[in-house]
């Protein structure tokens, strides 16, 4: 039974040939990057540079080596970022910070921090709906956002054997259209 089919029974309420098994199919179900380096030490994989998924709570991407060896049945599937946005962190004394693309302020301290805090919103004095509808959105969905996630480079029959639902982005007031494969 492949994933697909092991899903899609799971859902339909029969009986698969063993329980799903999910890590960051959603942003629900993946791990801080701390606990996924000592994961991949833990299964002998090599040290990489781990992808992050969502930069305030610093989780990590799944890669494929690590859902290969714990057949994980889903994987995150999502739109590119803004091809003009880019993480830039500043060291502000005790702080590690940076701004996201609506301009939100994160920080994290130095010593012993484990994820982001957010301590500047640029709508904090905004006291009326025309500020509100004055605030420039940064997202513009386009063809390419899908192409920058990759999705458009994966396999068909990849995609064929995993079931799709959108997913939430993880502290995302929305889901955002991806889905889990």
């Amino acid at each position: 039974m492949n994933s697909r089919e092991r899903v899609l029974r799971a859902l339909d309420h029969q009986e698969p040939d063993r329980v799903p098994f999910d890590l960051g199919g959603t942003g629900l179900t993946t791990i801080h990057v701390t606990a996924y380096q000592n994961l991949r030490r833990h299964l002998g994989l090599p040290d990489v540079d781990v992808r992050i998924g969502h930069m305030a709570e610093q989780l990590a991407l799944v890669d494929q080596d690590v859902a290969d060896r714990l057949e994980v049945d889903l994987r995150l599937v999502r739109p590119g970022t803004a091809s003009t946005f880019e993480y830039l962190l500043r060291d502000e004394g005790l702080y590690e910070a940076y701004s996201d693309e609506w301009g939100i302020g994160w920080r994290k301290p130095k010593d012993g921090g484990f994820y982001y805090d957010m301590y500047r919103h640029p709508l904090a004095g905004a006291d009326s709906l025309d500020q509100l509808k004055a605030f420039p959105s940064p997202i513009r969905w386009t063809k390419d956002a899908f192409a920058r996630s990759g999705l458009r480079h994966k396999p068909r029959s990849r995609r064929a054997k995993r079931p799709c639902w959108p997913a939430p982005a993880p502290g995302s007031p929305r889901s955002i259209p991806g889905c889990a494969l």
